[in-house]
This record gives structure tokens, C-alpha cells and sequence, in this order.
């Protein structure tokens, strides 16, 4: 069951309806819908970012650094497995 729906009008430029027309087109999908998935996904997705900045100031308040050598060096090797797709 969809949950309650809220009807709003935003403004965007030609370009960003074309590029929006074109995705829902390929997608086979309303472009109404097509937005409202995107801007869930911006919240989740921001949502997110703030629960880890949250996280990462408390570790930090309490001491739990990490050397930015050893930071570069865990991200670069998390990068290479992904890029092998072992994630």
C-alpha cells in the first residue's frame, strides 16, 4: 500500500524536465513517479549522511581517532575490492 500522497508544484528548467522525461521513458514510468523516487532517495540517502556525521563526532568526541594515513589506506582498499566487486 502506498503511503499518503501529497500533491506539490516545483519549478525546474527545460534541461533537468527533459533529462526527467527521457530517464521516465526508458524506465517506462510515469515522470511523477520517477520524481517522487528521486527525492526519497535524496532524503534516505541524506538521512544517512547525517547519522554518519553524527557518529563520527561522537567517536571523535570520545577519543576514537583514526590516523589519516591508515584512513587513506582503508578507503583505497575498500575502493580496489569494489572495484573487483567483492564489496
Amino acid at each position: 500500500m502506498l503511503p499518503d500522497m501529497v500533491t506539490m508544484n516545483i519549478s525546474l528548467d527545460e534541461q533537468a524536465v527533459e533529462k526527467l522525461r527521457a530517464i521516465a521513458a526508458k524506465l517506462d514510468k510515469p515522470v511523477e513517479d520517477l520524481v517522487a523516487e528521486l527525492v526519497q532517495g535524496t532524503l534516505s540517502e541524506e538521512e544517512r549522511y547525517r547519522v554518519a556525521v553524527r557518529e563520527g563526532i561522537a567517536q571523535a568526541d570520545a577519543g576514537r581517532l583514526v590516523d589519516l594515513d591508515d584512513a587513506f589506506d582503508r578507503v583505497t582498499e575498500k575502493l580496489k575490492r569494489m572495484h573487483a566487486g567483492q564489496r
